[in-house]
């Protein structure tokens, strides 16, 4: 599933800090309509950055 994200939803960004930044963001928007469907979404982004785990919680309306 990553190769197939990598060449289409990310398929403009590389691995710099702004870059990984953007490519969480782009798994919390993608997550968050599901979830709130009622789907139980799993993703494999580790954000390690205390600010971004905090951004994709807000994002996708967790805690």
């Amino acid at each position: 599933m990553e190769t197939l994200l990598r060449t289409g939803l990310y398929s403009d960004l590389g691995f710099s800090d702004g870059e990984r930044t953007e490519n969480l963001r782009r798994v919390a928007h993608v997550s968050a309509p599901l979830c709130k469907q009622g789907f139980v979404v799993v993703t494999t982004a580790t954000p390690l950055d205390p600010e971004h785990r905090a951004n994709v919680r807000r994002i996708g309306g967790g805690k």
